[in-house]
This record gives C-alpha cells, sequence and structure tokens, in this order.
C-alpha cells in the first residue's frame, strides 16, 4: 500500500517537473518574441560591424614560389670558371696523401652537380638571412609608403614584422613537402608577386655577388701561393748554384796550384766529388765557373709547372653575363584567393554574436522588470 502511494508521488512530481519546463521554455520563446525586434536590430548591427570591419581591413595575399637547385644553363660562365679553376688546384703534379701516409685517390673532374649544390646552398643561407630581408624591404615603395607617417620605433616594427612574418622559406620535409618554396605576403596580389619576384631578383643578386668574391679569393690565394712555392724554389737553386760556384773556384785554385790543366783522373764519376773536382784541371774548371756565371740556372722540374700554372691563373676568366642562383619548379604565382580578412566567416560570426547578444539583453531586460515589480510588491 505504502509503495504504491510511494510511486505515485513520484510519478506526479516528474509530471510536474515536466509541465513546468515546458511553461519555462514557453515563457522564454514568448520573451524573445515579444523582444524579437530589439534581437533583430541588435543582430543587424552586429552583421554591419562585422561588414564594415570585413570590408575595410587591410586585405592579405599571399604568392608562392618552388625553386630547386640551378641547371647548368643557368649557372651561365660560372661552371666553366669553377671547372678551370679546379684543374689548376687539382692538376695532379703533387701527389696528396691521407693521415696515415697513403696517396688519396683524385677525382677526375668538378661535376655539375657539385657546383650547382653548392651555388643553391649559399641560396638557402640568403634566403634564411634575416639581414638580407631587411635590406630588400627598405629598399621597396611598399615598405616606405607604409612607413612614410610612423615614429622611428614604429618604422623598425614594421620592418621586422614584414621580414619575419610577410616573407617565409619552407624547406622540404621528405613527405608533403618535396621542395624548397618561397612565399611574400602583401595586401593585393599584384603587390605580393611583383615583391616575391624582386625579392627572389635580391637574393639572386647577393648569392653571385659572394660566389663572384669567393672565386676571386680563391684563384688570388692560389695564385700567391704558387709564386710563394715557385720563389723559394728559385731561391733554393740559386743557393745551390752559388754553392756549386764557390766549389768549382776552389777546386779550380787547387788545381792551379798543382799545376793540373788538364784532366788527371781515371774515371769522371771519382772527380765529381768535391772534394776531387780539382782533377778536371784549371780549364775545364774555368769552363764550368764561366757558365754558371753567364748561363741560366736550370731549375727542377717542379718550378716549370708552377710557372704553366701560374700562366693559367691569368688565363682564367672573368665572370660576367646573367646567372640564377636556383631554378623555378614554379614561378612567383598571382594570388587568386585572399587570405585575409575571411569576410564569409567575419559576417557569420557578426550574425551569431549579435543574435546572442540581443537575445541576453531582451531576457535580462525583462528579468529586471520582474525584480522590480517583486520589490515593489
Amino acid at each position: 500500500m505504502n509503495i504504491g502511494l510511494h510511486q505515485s508521488t513520484m510519478t506526479q512530481q516528474v509530471i510536474e517537473s515536466t509541465t513546468d519546463d515546458e511553461i519555462d521554455l514557453t515563457e522564454l520563446l514568448a520573451k524573445l518574441w515579444h523582444g524579437r525586434w530589439l534581437v533583430a536590430g541588435v543582430t543587424t548591427a552586429g552583421i554591419g560591424l562585422a561588414a564594415a570591419y570585413a570590408f575595410t581591413a587591410k586585405e592579405e595575399w599571399t604568392s608562392r614560389a618552388t625553386i630547386v637547385q640551378p641547371q647548368a644553363e643557368e649557372l651561365g660562365d660560372y661552371y666553366q670558371a669553377q671547372q678551370q679553376l679546379w684543374r689548376i688546384q687539382n692538376d695532379g703534379s703533387e701527389q696528396l696523401l691521407d693521415e696515415k701516409g697513403n696517396p688519396i685517390q683524385q677525382k677526375p673532374r668538378l661535376t655539375l652537380d657539385e657546383v650547382s649544390k653548392k651555388v643553391f646552398d649559399t641560396t638557402q643561407t640568403q634566403l634564411a638571412s634575416a639581414d638580407a630581408r631587411r635590406h630588400f624591404w627598405q629598399g621597396t615603395a611598399y615598405y616606405r609608403q607604409q612607413a612614410a607617417e610612423l615614429s622611428p620605433q614604429a618604422q623598425a616594427r614594421l620592418l621586422e614584422r614584414l621580414s619575419q612574418d610577410d616573407i617565409t622559406v619552407s624547406a622540404p620535409d621528405g613527405k608533403k613537402q618535396l621542395y624548397h618554396q618561397v612565399q611574400l605576403t602583401a595586401d593585393s596580389p599584384d603587390a605580393a608577386r611583383k615583391l616575391l619576384q624582386d625579392y627572389l631578383g635580391s637574393v639572386n643578386a647577393g648569392v653571385w655577388k659572394d660566389k663572384a668574391r669567393e672565386y676571386q679569393v680563391a684563384s688570388n690565394t692560389l695564385k700567391l701561393d704558387l709564386q710563394d712555392e715557385k720563389q723559394n724554389l728559385a731561391l733554393q737553386q740559386q743557393a745551390r748554384n752559388r754553392s756549386l760556384l764557390d766549389a768549382t773556384q776552389r777546386a779550380r785554385d787547387t788545381a792551379a796550384r798543382g799545376g793540373i790543366d788538364t784532366f788527371k783522373g781515371s774515371s769522371y764519376q771519382t772527380v765529381e766529388k768535391p772534394e776531387m773536382l780539382f782533377l778536371l784541371g784549371t780549364r775545364s774548371l774555368q769552363a764550368r765557373i764561366d757558365t754558371l756565371k753567364q748561363g741560366q740556372p736550370v731549375y727542377p722540374a717542379r718550378y716549370y709547372q708552377l710557372e704553366n700554372r701560374l700562366q693559367q691563373i691569368n688565363l682564367l676568366p672573368a665572370l660576367k653575363g646573367s646567372k640564377q642562383s636556383f631554378h623555378y619548379l614554379e614561378a612567383p604565382t598571382l594570388p587568386v584567393q585572399r587570405d585575409k580578412p575571411k569576410r564569409a566567416l567575419i559576417l557569420a560570426l557578426g550574425a551569431i554574436g549579435g543574435l546572442l547578444l540581443g537575445s541576453l539583453w531582451v531576457l535580462g531586460r525583462d528579468a529586471l522588470a520582474g525584480l522590480r515589480d517583486k520589490l515593489k510588491a
């Protein structure tokens, strides 16, 4: 009996709770309906504010370029110049040894891929240089127009933002991205593409400026090294000639004191020793002295090899003509889709925000009115 009564009571409470929820929801909808014009007005205002921002905010467009290491025709005369310099450096006249003293097998030639890779490595270094980016932006009308009326501090912040945020370089990851990609963001499609073209042109110019300097330094350093070695060989040979001249003069004087005019030995092999040289006789020794004094020194073969290499260095070509330090897989694109602002999203958020704010306004107003009525009662 008690159990049945308890179940009946619980059922009645559930029904009353459901009825109260339905009444509360009905009252809520009724309040919103009565305040519909206010909700609509606030929603419209939210859409209007969102639209004002969406259509007046600074636009952002991104141009992209995909690059790889340069090909033969893009290296111009640089590859041939490097080949010639490499041949002079590695002419085979010197046998290089490893740490254990074993001969090192030298490459027969410098490959195109090696030269191209080194050039592209320098390109990547230029692309990563923050100073190079700042220098590029400072030379553009795009930056000068934006910085014209800014304070020095604001100009510095603008330059930093352009350098760090508006130029991005992505390296291959071996998965989704297979090649190097360079991106530049500006306030219009045409500006983005033109600035990216100019930036990559600036990078290219910087690379070849570095490479020309490296080439000049390498050739000058090699020339100085070869000249030093050649001079040392000449000095050594001149010292040997002076020593031989002194020894021959002493032998002649000894032969003269002994009255030896002509060769008195049994074999020329024995008299070539310094202490036996006087046996050649004064006539032969005087002829040798005259030859040593008047003739040109006879240098070792290495001396003439160095002389030949120095002549080749003087014939190295100067770097001329246009060159490119990378190859385009995709040239700078003309953006067709705006990055920012996302107008449809902004308008949708404005409408949702206005609707929520208007609804809260209506409900809050009615709640305050009800509270005032209770306080008066």
